[in-house]
């Protein structure tokens, strides 16, 4: 990794370790969307990896579900914070200080594999997110799912400022030398990375990914079915569920 992502990952790392945002993230409960995938496609009583858990939001609602649940995080004071609020709730998870980018968990160790709003557009270079996508692939069971939310980089609104956002880019390049990837976002302190729909799909599937379910958040909500401009959708969060082809389906 450069030292322009560097930069980027400890701004990701000093942000989520303030106390105000980690005292933000401190509430228990899967949104409506979240609830409606997790109750579809998890199996009761199975294994869940909840990758980016910071203080333990999604990781804590899961266990008290009845889901044994592993949970990691880049930041040691959120992962504090998560074990308190497991043991304010009486449940039981394990969580762990962990970098997505590096774990060390074995080939299909989780039945599913979860990545919630605000963590891969959150992970900076495109290589770092490449390898985490194709770790999540080997440490989920075959017939196994991978849930991930994150944002559209080509929501309506943002598509107007993408002229700009692409002369910034050009600017900072070839101007300044930097090594910034197109759709980085850097602004007061934080970055995140506008993802492209279409990229991660194509992605996924090439690693041995089938995409099973794809919608925006309120479209999912309202009951609405998913369609081509759900990729282009300005809710907070698309939700994609990929499922790990079978043994038989890679042959």
């Amino acid at each position: 990794m450069g030292d322009d992502f560097r930069h980027f990952e400890s701004l990701v790392k000093n942000y989520f370790a303030n106390p105000d945002i980690i005292e933000s993230y401190s509430t228990v409960g899967l949104f409506p969307a979240e609830e409606i995938i997790v109750n579809r496609f998890f199996r009761k009583g199975c294994t869940v990896l909840d990758i980016g858990c910071g203080a333990g939001r999604t990781a804590v609602a899961l266990s008290l579900k009845g889901y044994s649940v592993t949970g990691i995080d880049i930041v040691s004071d959120m992962i504090e914070k998560a074990k308190g609020l497991a043991k304010l709730h009486n449940t039981e998870v394990n969580f762990m200080a962990m970098d997505a980018g590096e774990m060390v968990f074995g080939e299909e160790t989780f039945e599913n594999v979860l990545s919630t709003f605000n963590v891969i557009d959150q992970i900076p270079g495109k290589e770092k997110r490449g390898k985490v996508f194709r770790d999540i692939f080997k440490i989920c069971k075959r017939g196994g799912y991978f849930v991930l939310a994150s944002r559209s980089g080509f929501s309506m609104r943002r598509l107007l400022i993408w002229p700009w956002i692409f002369c910034v880019f050009l600017l900072e390049k070839y101007l300044k030398g930097n090594i910034y990837e197109l759709g980085d976002k850097r602004l007061r302190g934080e970055y995140y990375h506008y993802q492209n729909p279409f990229y991660i799909k194509r992605f996924c599937k090439d690693i041995g990914f089938n995409l099973v379910y794809f919608n925006s958040e309120k479209a999912l909500v309202r009951g609405r079915r998913s369609n081509f401009f759900a990729n282009f959708s300005g809710d907070r969060m698309l939700l994609y569920v990929f499922e790990k082809r079978r043994q038989s389906q890679d042959k």
